[in-house]
């Protein structure tokens, strides 16, 4: 439709900000959703146009709820279309005023049905709008709504229609038909930029968006289109610019970008605590609560816990989010037994046990009263049940993995663990590692052939250039720190020579701290030592629960942490020829293969799969190169093969 329509011009009110306006002309700005241009118009003008009902409406749709509510103390019994209480009780509802928002919902069913004035979808739509803040089902009531809208003759009909969808396609979502959920918004979307709104589209976009992240749909785009939507949606109110941000701090956190979720999460929190709304204000703590476990803070996360839940009830203790409040009944009674488990012999376990077997019987209590009715809800009981019922494969990828997770428990398989690499979920990963994110880390030899770092409150993946000779000598320090002559000799082969190579030496340390970036400087050299930072430590991927619940009887020496070994291993006798040519070319596990061949008997294609999570193809191709490169020899036959170090 173009621009110079009459339908569309904009009003002449806008254009002059004459104190003299009619009441159709704020119609159009109404249901153009230029609420902003009501809002800026002189007040007298407005209620001499005889106009307080879509007065108030704006100011509720503009999150000032206290003053619509003082407008429309006046003239809402006088409004028998119904508009003024839906509106006032679609804010209500928002705030956490249910009681409120129920009498403006029987105030509308109580009105004698005009359906030129919407009253039958009023009804409808604020009394689904109240049940899906509640955590029910809403798909019967949004249909209902569309079709009164469809069938009205009023002038609000497109926007009527265009609430309606977005309901419904939310409803969709949450009852498990997330692609049909995501279609309906679509749906929405395209009719509210055909009826050229200013704001709905945009906020229509954003929960679109969100959707897409939260479930996993496109999780290697995802970060950077929400920081992308912040800039370029620009959206005006409050709500969506708040649900954008949450979602981008959600993902921040899985990722393990902690820095940045605590930026956004602190942009975040004026419009959130400032409009009152309860559910964002619940997700708000409960993102600084998941922060602090990262972090290694129990403490933090009982407040924030705590705070996540009193957002969850009104003025009269009454539960508005059951499925929510279950989450954080869970999120607290793993928290208390991880406090529990650091406490162990301490004065105060005896009061911890009272806590914990309290928030046991409170989940409990709440998980009885609030069985799983939906599909989201139900999957994860579907998969234990082995049922189909309510259990939809594919709707929900990232629960999906997250339900692989739950039902795998503490010894989550190798490929669960690649996947969570593979995606990036970094926050995840090392949840189940059991690692911290206050501390700093070098993980080596990670399935990908990459190596995760963890520095303070940031983990990040560096995938390339730290194979071969840098690689070697991350290796060469973890067991502790080394002097200048043992690095020189054990990894690049040479016979020690300060003039030589103290230059080499410190060229390599210089790379190292590039490739690994951040302010902490991971290896240093100082006199004739050369070491890793002391606040920093070095592990391995084999050293961890995904390697070593499945690796075989045979090759449990290759498991073993380095911190529980007594003394350095010495390294492979090589030449240094062979050292500087070939060596340089080694990814880190087959550095690590012969680090600890060098005193531990023979390898077998099987060790490699089950140590590294590598395919048998990938194991017998590094097996075959060293080979190739007069590293190792290989005796036996078919299955029966083994792979020893080749003695200089």
């Amino acid at each position: 439709m173009k621009r110079n329509d009459a339908k569309w011009t904009t009003p002449r009110i806008l254009e002059t900000n004459s104190s003299s306006v009619k009441r159709d002309e704020l119609f159009q700005l109404f249901t153009q959703g230029q609420v902003d241009g009501i809002l800026a118009l002189d007040r007298r003008a407005v209620l001499k146009a005889g106009s307080q009902d879509l007065l108030a409406a704006s100011l509720v749709l503009r999150g000032e709820l206290e003053e619509a509510l003082a407008l429309a103390a006046n003239i809402e019994k006088r409004d028998e279309s119904g508009l003024v209480s839906f509106f006032l009780g679609l804010g209500l509802a928002r705030s956490g005023s249910l009681e409120d928002a129920h009498r403006r919902l029987e105030r509308i069913k109580s009105l004698k049905s005009r359906r030129e004035n919407l009253v039958g979808f009023f009804g409808f739509q604020l009394e689904g709008f109240i049940r899906y803040l509640q955590g029910e089902s809403t798909t019967e009531l949004s249909r209902k709504a569309l079709a009164e809208a469809q069938q009205s003759t009023s002038r609000l009909e497109p926007l009527a229609r265009i609430l309606a969808l977005d309901l419904l396609g939310h409803s969709y979502v949450r009852t498990g038909e997330v692609r049909l959920g995501l279609k309906t918004l679509r749906l929405a979307k395209r009719a509210a930029e055909t009826a050229r709104h200013r704001s709905f589209p945009t906020a229509i976009a954003i929960s679109l968006l969100k959707y897409e992240a939260a479930f996993g749909l496109e999780p290697e785009r995802v970060m950077a289109r929400l920081m992308r939507a912040l800039v370029e949606l620009d959206p005006k109110d409050s709500y969506s610019r708040s649900e954008l941000r949450l979602e981008l701090a959600r993902q921040a956190i899985l990722r393990g970008q902690l820095r940045t979720a605590r930026r956004v999460l602190d942009s975040a929190s004026p419009d959130i605590l400032g409009s009152k709304n309860w559910l964002q204000t619940a997700w708000l703590h409960l993102r600084l609560a998941w922060m602090a476990k990262l972090e290694g803070r129990p403490l933090e996360v009982l407040f924030s816990l705590q705070s996540a839940e009193s957002a969850l009830r009104d003025g009269k203790e009454q539960s508005l989010e059951k499925d929510l409040l279950l989450k954080i009944y869970s999120f607290r009674v793993a928290t208390l037994r991880d406090l529990r488990s650091e406490l162990e012999g301490a004065a105060a376990i005896d009061d911890l046990k009272y806590r914990i077997a309290k928030a046991e019987q409170d989940h409990k209590s709440l998980a009885s009263l609030q069985p799983a009715k939906y599909g989201i809800e139900r999957r994860i009981f579907a998969r234990r049940e082995n049922s189909a019922v309510g259990f939809q494969e594919g709707e929900d990828p990232f629960g999906d993995l997250m339900d692989r997770l739950a039902l795998e428990g503490q010894a989550p398989s190798l490929g669960l663990t690649k996947e969570l690499l593979t995606r990036g979920y970094l926050g995840i990963l090392l949840s189940t590692m059991g690692l911290r994110f206050g501390r700093n880390l070098l993980l080596l030899g990670l399935p990908n052939e990459a190596i995760l770092v963890i520095e303070g409150g940031e983990a990040k993946i560096v995938r390339e250039g730290l194979g071969g000779l840098l690689g070697r000598l991350l290796l060469h320090l973890s067991p502790g720190p080394s002097t200048k002559a043992a690095a020189i000799e054990a990894v690049w082969g040479y016979r020690y020579d300060s003039e030589r190579h103290d230059r080499l030496l410190a060229v390599a340390v210089t790379r190292l701290r590039k490739l690994l970036g951040g302010g902490l400087p991971w290896v240093s050299i100082s006199g004739e030592r050369v070491f890793l930072h002391p606040e920093a430590s070095l592990r391995t991927w084999s050293e961890f629960a995904p390697a070593s619940a499945q690796a075989p009887q045979g090759v449990s020496w290759m498991v073993k942490s380095r911190e529980d070994w007594p003394q350095r291993l010495p390294r492979p006798s090589l030449s240094p020829s062979l050292n500087q040519q070939e060596t340089g070319r080694l990814r880190i596990r087959q550095l690590q293969v012969l680090e600890d061949l060098a005193t531990r008997g023979d390898v077998g294609v099987q060790d490699l799969v089950s140590r590294f999570g590598i395919s048998r193809a990938s194991a017998l191709r590094d097996l075959g190169e060293m080979v190739s490169l007069g590293l190792l020899i290989r005796t036996g036959s078919t299955r029966a093969t083994r792979y020893i170090l080749k003695q200089a």
